[in-house]
């Protein structure tokens, strides 16, 4: 049974990381990323399906309509960008929803407000209601965690067509959706999960389902799969390069850090006192706290990991496996929206160590004021986000000067 929880804070954890988003929802700026899934959207409120995703890096175009769907329910929610923010951020509150109700996370009620704090209000999770696909993908990743709760449960039938879900919408998000599947195996030789049949045949009969409008497609047009084979990546690219498959692994590290992406990490062109003074000195601190948390997180993981419970301490180290794994096969050079999928992972070792100390109140308010000094100037100005954007931009004309460009 899960233990007693304080709902209030529960309640104000949320609320924190809603107010960081909106900071970055007000500033966003329409890049080609986002113009990818707008056009997608827009095709679908014309009655027209794109079963394509944006293509990935250096590599093809996702397979599946998930995308321009959702992009076009948030089209016709506000008739704008914001829309589809707003799909974005309600799949993060239920990825905030499943990890409250997963009960393996609920070790003690420390660990579980801190585990959600720092998934919710760090700037990793709230600057990315941005518009594009990597911002679905902390749904899938959650879903994926609790359907495992739901195996501990015993609650099969679900469970599995839980985890079947997060296979199968992850697949038409990112490619990266095959970090899931050492971890996936490594339960079931481990007897921590078990499939039930029924479920895991209609999991297949969905999957066919949403993979139908593509394969029509593909059927019609068969050149479309040469023009997806065109890219120039090969997979174990990064095992040549030695160095790049290091970088991949590193981001178990920097997730849990104060080391966010570069998309907010640019230096913002603060328009007020001394500017450039007021520059220099948030410059130095941001990268002071940067990379002392990283080697924080570090030495965090190198002394604390064996003390965490036993399956927290074996699904992390599946998840390092298969992380390993995953940054030698892969065919590019990894950027840090590639590997969001591990995110919520990467936290349960900070969490557990910081649940034990005796000043967490203190840690938790001075946190929470970075997070949200941090959210508030990355959306101000950064390389995705102004402030002083044209809110009112008309996305169908910049869908049409796009096209003639």
């Amino acid at each position: 049974m899960q233990k007693s929880l304080n709902k209030k804070l529960v309640i104000l954890i949320f609320a924190l990381g809603v107010i960081n988003s909106l900071f970055f929802m007000y500033g966003h700026r329409l890049v080609v990323d986002s113009m990818q899934l707008i056009e997608r959207g827009y095709m679908f409120t014309q009655g027209n399906l794109i079963p394509f995703g944006p293509r990935s890096t250096h590599s093809n175009m996702i397979y599946g309509s998930l995308v321009s769907v959702l992009s076009g329910i948030g089209l016709f929610l506000t008739n704008g960008p914001t829309g589809i923010m707003i799909i974005i951020l309600l799949l993060q509150s239920l990825a905030f929803y499943f990890l409250y109700k997963t009960r393996f996370l609920n070790i003690n009620s420390s660990f579980l407000y801190i585990y959600l704090f720092l998934f919710w209000c760090s700037p990793w999770r709230a600057s990315e209601v941005f518009i594009w696909n990597a911002s679905l993908l902390f749904f899938t990743s959650s879903l994926f965690i609790y359907s495992i709760d739901l195996f501990k449960r015993d609650k099969v039938k679900v469970g599995t067509l839980l985890h079947g879900l997060s296979y199968i919408l992850s697949f038409q998000i990112h490619n990266s959706v095959i970090i899931f599947a050492p971890i996936t195996i490594y339960l079931l030789i481990k007897k921590e999960i078990k499939f039930n049949l029924v479920s895991f045949i209609v999991c297949v009969g969905i999957f066919i389902l949403m993979l139908f409008p593509t394969a029509y497609v593909i059927y019609n047009n068969p050149e479309i799969l040469d023009y997806n084979r065109s890219g120039k990546a090969h997979l174990f690219a990064n095992l040549v390069s030695f160095a790049e498959m290091i970088k991949g692994f590193t981001y178990w590290v920097r997730y849990p850090s104060l080391y966010f992406g570069s998309t907010t990490l640019s230096l913002p062109k603060i328009a007020f006192g001394d500017r450039e003074l007021i520059e220099q000195i948030w410059y130095g601190i941001k990268w002071l706290l940067a990379v002392s948390s990283v080697i924080f997180v570090l030495v965090i993981n190198i002394k604390y990991f064996k003390k965490m419970p036993i399956f927290l301490k074996k699904l992390c180290w599946i998840t390092l496996m298969s992380l390993f794994l995953i940054s030698a096969m892969s065919p590019v050079p990894f950027n840090f929206w590639h590997l969001y999928l591990i995110y919520p992972f990467t936290l349960i070792p900070v969490a557990f160590y910081l649940s034990g100390l005796q000043r967490k109140r203190r840690i938790f308010i001075s946190l929470a004021i970075y997070f949200f000094i941090y959210s508030f100037i990355g959306g101000y100005y950064s390389y995705k986000h102004d402030f002083k954007t044209n809110k009112n931009l008309d996305y169908k004309t910049k869908i049409i000067d796009q096209k003639e460009n």
